[in-house]
């Protein structure tokens, strides 16, 4: 690619082949980077444990989650096919994020340093960036039910 060339930006046309997280050596390695960062660990556990797409992840509100336990249901929408069952890792990852910050039961879930919601070109740069320092070579991005 040629210097000052966007390599997040593929030529039109040009497909991205974006691979899944196959190996829980990989998701174990990602899981200890993210150990001391909250809000990142959260994100990162609802995903790959769950079949939420990062956008539905993206729009969670702390009332929906706060008073969970492990198996509770996320309600999403209006019908039974839109609640969610959250495991123990799932929960307690939700319970150390709400410890440590106030938050309103209005308020996103996951936030931005500025406080605002956080946005999918900020997970998937994220996303880039665990998968780097665990040294997986390639493309990964969203999430559902597993990295993908």
């Amino acid at each position: 690619m040629e210097e000052g060339q966007n390599y997040n930006k593929p030529d039109r046309g040009t497909v991205i082949k974006v691979e899944p997280i196959r190996s829980l050596g990989a998701i174990s390695k990602i899981k200890n980077l993210l150990a001391c960062k909250p809000r990142n660990f959260c994100f990162f556990t609802i995903g790959i444990n769950t079949p939420m797409l990062v956008s539905t992840l993206l729009s969670l509100k702390v009332n929906q989650v706060q008073e969970l336990w492990p198996h509770g249901k996320i309600r999403l929408g209006n019908e039974k096919a839109d609640r969610i069952i959250l495991n123990r890792a799932c929960i307690k990852s939700i319970g150390k994020l709400l410890s440590k910050k106030s938050y309103e039961p209005t308020d996103h879930l996951f936030l931005s340093q500025k406080g605002d919601v956080l946005t999918l070109p900020s997970v998937n740069r994220l996303v880039k960036q665990w998968c780097r320092k665990a040294g997986l070579q390639g493309n990964y991005s969203e999430f559902r039910g597993h990295l993908t």
